[in-house]
């Protein structure tokens, strides 16, 4: 009876296995797909840059207007931008895919028939949103540029000793915030600074022993989110912090592991309807845990919801989850990536966050 009743739990066992391997397949994404960054309009345009064929496809009702390759592009590749502009044109912020202190970036206006070059620059970072740019230059002077690149305005933190441009974030053209690198009398710092209508609303400093790994998203309220971590190793936990419109600090969660699990934090969005949604991953190749996490909450309510995933080894898929979302983040699913375990060019899958199994053991703490 209990060699039965064994067989029986070791056929359900595989049955298990066998179907979510083969939910796993129905997420394949194609080849020539599996990079590509896809820009979605309201007029129904779509603008994609495929990384397997190197060009840049603007398509319209399913059809192809106009293809740009990086055979003619030296700064085309998948950190590109794409900008809606009037009378049926685009913006294009292309990046040189370099390392170092700076790298070039490039704007160039695309219409059906022309690529125009509107101007260069030496940035240290930059981010857009759908009327403009913002860099640091070289100089590290703030430039902010409307989508034709004119310039609106020029700053920079001349109090600020030995500072070096960090990030930048865009909620639109009139509000901004960015975070630096300081180096003072007072010791080495991250500073961060929320720009509305060109005054700086709040500017504040976080020691660089808590973190050395900044994120941060403004909210259309005002309000700002900052996830706060260290890449040391010793699976140090994680600070999210809620900042007012003075940018105190109104709320504190904390995420660690209770199983020496690495915790980090990959992407914070702002849904529509306000609501904070914080995605990561906590993961340990040693004891084969993998998992993927998200921390959903309302800044001024402390409305808080949490949910973790199981994102384990499965068929022929590596179990390093990646969380990712396509460049349209208010409309597009989040996804959890996985690639070929034997590192060939098989098909990578994208799950959807809720299509995975939910987790009930404690493996992290939220606090």
């Amino acid at each position: 009876m209990k060699s039965a009743f064994a067989i029986f739990l070791l056929i359900l066992l595989l049955f298990s296995a066998q179907s979510l391997a083969e939910s796993y397949d129905q997420y394949k994404v194609p080849t020539h797909l599996e990079d590509a960054i896809v820009f979605t309009f309201e007029n129904g345009d779509t603008i994609s840059f495929q990384a397997a064929e190197k060009c840049l496809l603007w398509e319209r009702e399913g059809q192809a207007v106009a293809v740009v390759s990086q055979e003619n592009y030296e700064y085309l590749n998948d950190t590109v931008r794409v900008i809606q502009l009037k009378n049926g044109q685009y913006g294009v912020l292309m990046r040189e895919n370099a390392f170092g202190e700076s790298c070039r970036i490039e704007y160039w206006i695309w219409a059906e028939q022309s690529m125009d070059k509107i101007g260069t620059w030496e940035s240290k970072s930059f981010a857009y949103c759908d009327k403009g740019f913002l860099l640091f230059d070289s100089e590290n002077h703030i430039l902010l540029y409307d989508c034709y690149a004119n310039e609106l305005w020029r700053g920079d933190f001349n109090e600020e000793k030995e500072y070096r441009p960090y990030l930048l974030r865009m909620r639109s053209i009139e509000d901004w915030i960015c975070s630096l690198y300081i180096r003072n009398e007072s010791g080495q710092h991250y500073a961060c600074i929320r720009v509305v209508n060109g005054q700086i609303a709040w500017h504040r400093q976080f020691d660089s022993l808590e973190s050395s790994i900044f994120r941060f998203l403004p909210l259309k309220d005002g309000w700002t989110v900052i996830a706060l971590s260290r890449n040391d190793g010793k699976y140090s936990p994680i600070k999210i912090l809620i900042l007012d419109q003075k940018g105190n600090v109104h709320t504190e969660y904390e995420i660690s592991s209770e199983r020496k699990l690495l915790v980090e934090a990959s992407l914070l969005l702002e849904a529509d309807d306000g609501a904070v949604l914080i995605y990561g991953s906590a993961v340990s190749n040693r004891q084969k845990v993998y998992l993927v996490w998200k921390l959903q909450f309302y800044a001024q309510s402390g409305v808080c919801s949490w949910d973790v995933r199981n994102c384990e080894y499965h068929g022929d898929y590596s179990p390093g989850p990646t969380v990712g979302t396509t460049q349209q983040v208010h409309e597009a699913p989040v996804f959890v990536r996985l690639r070929p375990a034997d590192g060939s060019n098989a098909p990578a899958v994208r799950i959807p966050f809720e299509k995975l199994p939910v987790v009930t053991e404690r493996y992290l703490r939220k606090r």
